[in-house]
C-alpha cells in the first residue's frame, strides 16, 4: 500500500500517480498537483484546502474505513506540520471549540501535546 502525500492516507493501491485519485482528500495525482510550484507547495496547498473545507471522506465508491479520522490520519503520517513553505501556518484550534465542532476531536486528540499545527498558506 501507498501513502497520499496530501492527506496521508494510507491505503493507496498504487503510487500516487498518474491519474490515481485519493478516496480520502480527492487529489488527482498528475492533474491536482500539476503546476510550476514546488510539488511540497502543492501538496501543501492541497492539504490546506482540504482541511478547511472540512477534511471529508471524498470517495463514493471505497467506503470510509469504520474508524477514520482525518486529524489522526494526518497527524500519524506526520504532515500535522510542514515547513515547507517558510511561513507560520494560517490553521489554529479555537480556545472552545463547540460539541458539535469537527476540530472538538482534534483539539482532544492534542491537548498536552507540544505546539502543533495543521495546514499551511
Amino acid at each position: 500500500m501507498y501513502m497520499c502525500p496530501v492527506c496521508g492516507y494510507r491505503g493507496l493501491k498504487r503510487p500516487p500517480e498518474n491519474h490515481l485519485i485519493c478516496p480520502s482528500c480527492g487529489t488527482q495525482f498528475g492533474y491536482s498537483d500539476s503546476g510550476p510550484e514546488p510539488i511540497a507547495q502543492i501538496y501543501a496547498g492541497l492539504r490546506l484546502y482540504w482541511v478547511n473545507h472540512g477534511s471529508e471522506w471524498h470517495s463514493r465508491v471505497v467506503p470510509k474505513p469504520a474508524s477514520w479520522n482525518a486529524y489522526q490520519q494526518l497527524i500519524e503520517a506526520k504532515l500535522a506540520y510542514d515547513t515547507s513553505l517558510g511561513r507560520q501556518p494560517t490553521f489554529t484550534v479555537p480556545k472552545s471549540p463547540t460539541k458539535s465542532s469537527p476540530l472538538n476531536l482534534f483539539a482532544s486528540l492534542t491537548s498536552g501535546l507540544p505546539t502543533l499545527r495543521m495546514a499551511f498558506q
